[in-house]
């Protein structure tokens, strides 16, 4: 009963969502949504997350690999082929450093930040924008076409995966995933105890979501983090991938 209720109400969200992307003319973004397809067919990349234990990863060695960043991470200086922002906050209040990412980076602007971009900025950039299409939690898994939209997992890397998955990548190699607010800070450039914590049971359930459609496709997600509370995905230290 309860999942029945938080699928109608999941349904009401996305026949919002279709409204409001039924006024907006996305024809061209899906067509170079549609060019991307397999393009990165059978290689591998590492998504870096902001979590502090990124300050202890040597990213040196990630020099001559893709590299997909998530949010604010382009603070570290960092550069990165393809790039992700979900919420609002961001674009809002970096939009001149979003805009400057794409002179080398493709930029895809998930769920609520590409509405914002939509409603504020539609005729001046753009951006690859993912509709959003239900939660993962809920639904128990996401459209291969993702033209047809993005299952949120409240996190922005949930987004990505689906994404990457999209573009053909066969292994991704996730990096500051710490999964842990509370006991390592949140966020690289701060340390600060924010006081609460997010609810990791539907973040690691849609996450064990992504994994199984990965493995069916034949693509794997493996964990190079240092530490966190990340167990959902195969364990490999950075070093080993490059030995």
């Amino acid at each position: 009963m309860v999942l029945k209720m938080k699928k109608i109400k999941s349904i009401a969200g996305i026949c919002r969502n279709k409204c409001f992307y039924a006024m907006h003319d996305l024809d061209e973004n899906d067509d170079e949504i549609r060019k991307l397809k397999n393009s990165y067919k059978d290689k591998r990349c590492f998504l870096i997350g902001s979590g502090p234990s990124i300050n202890k990863t040597n990213l040196k060695l990630l020099d001559n690999e893709i590299k997909v960043g998530l949010n604010l991470i382009y603070k570290t200086g960092m550069k990165f082929q393809l790039y992700f922002v979900v919420g609002n906050k961001i674009p809002k209040n970096n939009t001149n450093d979003l805009l400057d990412l794409t002179d080398e980076t493709q930029l895809f602007l998930g769920c609520s930040a590409g509405r914002w971009w939509l409603k504020n900025m539609e005729h001046i950039f753009p951006p690859y924008i993912l509709r959003d299409y239900g939660e993962l939690h809920v639904w128990d898994n996401f459209p291969l076409d993702i033209t047809k939209g993005v299952r949120g997992g409240h996190t922005v890397t949930s987004i990505a995966l689906q994404t990457l998955l999209y573009l053909g990548f066969k292994e991704v190699y996730l990096l500051g995933h710490d999964c842990d607010y509370r006991t390592n800070g949140l966020y690289f450039n701060d340390n600060r105890d924010i006081g609460y914590d997010r609810d990791w049971d539907i973040i690691f359930k849609s996450y064990e979501v992504i994994r199984r459609i990965y493995e069916r496709q034949g693509a794997k997600i493996y964990n190079s983090t240092i530490g966190g509370k990340l167990e959902v995905f195969e364990r490999i230290d950075l070093n080993e991938v490059f030995k």
